[in-house]
């Protein structure tokens, strides 16, 4: 018995050999060239990465700073009304650092501004540790505001 004929054309072979969609699928799970399997699953490294990222990053957060204000009120000798309302102007100025973040995550992407904000988040936690003036003191913690992760990748 003769086969039907059909209008549809037979498969032609792509540039990387495949003829169905299967073979689509297969190379869209497995690109060749790809590195091989790793033998776990390759979300829980960006799950740890994300962790220590966020445990970096303590010190720019109201809970990480809740950590040294007893000893920040009594080296500064400072009030606590006047150690709130710093806070406040610091995270509202620190806020808008998140435009220029934004940008540079745009042209230079999440690994290169994730490095260069957790490098600059750990000098500003340095000079934090070795202010004795309040205006610094001011200056440090908008610079820790500005660069705590809520206006970047973690």
């Amino acid at each position: 018995m003769a086969e039907p004929k059909t209008n549809v054309a037979p498969a032609r072979p792509t540039a990387a050999g495949l003829t169905s969609m299967t073979d689509v699928g297969l190379e869209l799970r497995n690109p060749s060239g790809a590195p091989a399997r790793l033998p776990f699953y390759y979300g829980w490294v960006i799950v740890v990465v994300a962790a220590m990222a966020m445990v970096g990053t303590l010190p720019g957060r109201t809970q990480g700073l809740g950590l040294i204000t007893e000893s920040l009120l009594k080296n500064l000798h400072m009030d606590r009304v006047v150690f709130a309302q710093m806070n406040l102007w610091a995270t509202l100025l620190g806020s808008l650092f998140c435009l220029a973040i934004g940008r540079l995550l745009d042209k230079w992407g999440a690994r290169v501004v994730l490095t260069f904000v957790s490098l600059a988040l750990g000098g500003a936690v340095l000079a934090m540790s070795g202010t004795s003036s309040i205006w610094l003191m001011f200056v440090v913690l908008v610079l820790s505001r500005g660069l705590a992760p809520r206006c970047r990748p973690a």
